[in-house]
Parts: structure tokens; sequence; C-alpha cells
């Protein structure tokens, strides 16, 4: 196994200005992204992919390699972030095995998790290894939409079960980290290969920074 390292981190975001290179603790978003793949000894190379000539400053100075500006037409609102991590592999000269790839605004991410996801994507041979927490809030069983008709759907087919003890435990997905091979991003075209692992994080580290609210939760938390 070789794994490429790589942090995203756009320099147009809409929903925090300058989000990537806000400060927690005295240090900028993307330093924590750049720490964990820095500290975690499986992965071979950590680069950074971005458009921005601040951000690529502020993460060369976090430790991260920028090999190259991310061009205009990858880094656009619409742009895929699938396009932007294949166009990181082709610019590197090694052939690497793995990808994974961290969003800067994920500051809770930490190289235990990164190195129990390499450990975890070997041990179950899976395409893919994401991050996700134990649900506890509303149960997936009580939820539904309603229709047309004005009549319910549930969301889980045998919905509406009131005994708890029925019920299986449900997890949600983080963002904080994706591990895929490079055979599955190529030919899925998505990180998501047919078979994904996981690797469990508390709930209070499951912190993805797109608003103003999202950064003040983040320094609560980091200020621990």
């Amino acid at each position: 196994m070789k794994v490429l390292g790589l942090v995203v981190a756009r320099g147009g975001s809409k929903g925090l200005k300058n989000k990537n290179l806000r400060l927690i603790n005295g240090r900028p978003l993307i330093s924590y992204a750049a720490e964990a793949l820095i500290k975690c000894k499986k992965i071979d190379t950590s680069i950074c992919s971005t458009d921005s000539l601040q951000i690529a400053n502020a993460a060369k100075k976090a430790g991260l390699s920028v090999p190259f500006l991310r061009p205009p037409e990858l880094s656009q609102d619409g742009s895929l972030v699938i396009d932007a991590v294949k166009h990181a592999i082709e610019s590197q000269n090694s052939q690497y095995t793995h990808v994974m790839m961290l969003q800067a605004s994920s500051p809770t991410v930490n190289w235990h998790d990164l190195d129990l996801a390499l450990q975890t994507i070997q041990k179950t041979n899976a395409d893919t290894c994401i991050s996700a927490y134990k649900l506890t809030e509303t149960h997936p069983d009580y939820l539904f939409s309603i229709n047309n008709s004005d009549s319910i759907n549930w969301l889980i087919k045998k919905g509406g079960s009131t005994n708890r003890q029925d019920f299986d435990q449900f997890y949600a997905r983080t963002g904080i980290f994706y591990l895929a091979s490079i055979k599955t991003i190529y030919k899925e075209n998505s990180f998501y290969g047919k078979k994904i692992s996981t690797v469990i994080v508390p709930k209070e580290r499951a912190i993805i920074i797109d608003n103003y609210e999202d950064l003040l939760k983040a320094r609560r938390y980091l200020k621990k």
C-alpha cells in the first residue's frame, strides 16, 4: 500500500469567507488537517490542492507540499471534488495505490483516525473507508415524508415501531476523511466503491466548517 495524502482547499468559500485561513487557537484552519496527515506515518506523501496563493503559503508553512495551483476550471462553485482529486493524482510521478483525502474544513481529524482507517481498509479489503458517528437523536424508524396525497411514506419500510429493542443502530457520515483505492476512484468516478468500511468517531468531533457557527463550535472543542 502506497498512500497519497491530500488536503483539498478551494479559495472561494461562499458560506464563510476565507474559511480555510480562519484561525483556531492562533493557527490557520488548514494546519489541523495538515498535521493529521503529516503525523500519520503510513502516509507516504502529503500535498495540498488549492487555487489560492494564500492557502498554498499556509499549507507550506504547515508542512504540506504544494506541487501546483489547481486550475480555474477545477475551482468553480460547481466543480466536482473528484476531478480535483484526479488532477492531484496525475500531478504525481509516483504510483500510489490509495488516496487519503481531508478537507481543510475538518480541524478535528487526527492522525489516529487516519491510521485506523488505513488498518481497517487493509483488514476488510474494502474499496473505501469513511468516518462516521453513532446516531443518538431521533431514530430513522420514526421519520417519514408526506406525499402528494397527504399520506405519509416511512423512511424505513418497517417504520413506526415503538419497540426500541427492535431498532437497528444507525450511523451518520462525518466527512472528516475519505480513503479509497485509486482503482476505485477511477472506476467509480467517486470515493465510494462497492465495499465501504468505516471508522467510528465521537459525535462531538464530527465538525465540518461551513459557516461561522461551525467555526465557533470547532474553536470550543479544540480549546479542551
